[in-house]
């Protein structure tokens, strides 16, 4: 029987990885530890948000066949300028990630939280990097600084974006 923490996770003898109501899921399984945190950066003219997580325990442990959503909760300190936010890996020459995956550009920004996701295959770039790291980015000098709530991996196509926390954040 599956265990969390030396918990089992289960439901009438069966292990319970996700949610489902009037046969839809509703909640999948989130992947990323210790989720339930704000991300955000203090100096204007550092518009770019940088989270702690690696991706690649996720990714090594899955693989690149799966698709996956990453989902969050979205604002700005200041969207007047630009309303507009970025989410991808840690960028650089060469690239500081051992996985890869598209630019999510989110439009629409305020200061209110939005839940938006991205939805990917991951591509290994170079397996001998040991992180990939998931930023934000809203324009340097634009006052339009990433707030970031609740992120949430899943397997699948998006359809389950609603923040929930890990299993084992919960079984303790």
């Amino acid at each position: 029987m599956p265990t969390i923490n030396g918990k089992a996770c289960v439901v009438n003898g069966k292990a319970v990885d996700k949610v489902f109501s009037d046969g839809k899921q509703v909640y999948g399984r989130n992947l990323l530890l210790n989720s339930d945190q704000q991300f955000t950066n203090s100096t204007v003219g550092q518009e770019f948000v940088t989270t702690p997580f690696n991706l690649n325990d996720i990714f090594d442990k899955y693989g690149t066949n799966q698709v996956y959503t990453i989902s969050y909760d979205l604002s700005s300190k200041d969207p007047s300028k630009v309303s507009w936010i970025q989410a991808y890996p840690y960028p650089g020459n060469p690239l500081p990630n051992k996985y890869s995956f598209p630019v999510a550009r989110h439009q629409g920004i305020t200061t209110t939280p939005q839940r938006f996701s991205m939805t990917f295959k991951p591509t290994l770039v170079d397996e001998t990097i040991t992180k990939t790291t998931l930023v934000f980015y809203g324009q340097y000098d634009s006052g339009n600084i990433p707030i970031v709530n609740h992120i949430k991996v899943t397997l699948g196509n998006g359809d389950n974006i609603a923040w929930s926390p890990a299993p084992e954040d919960v079984l303790k």
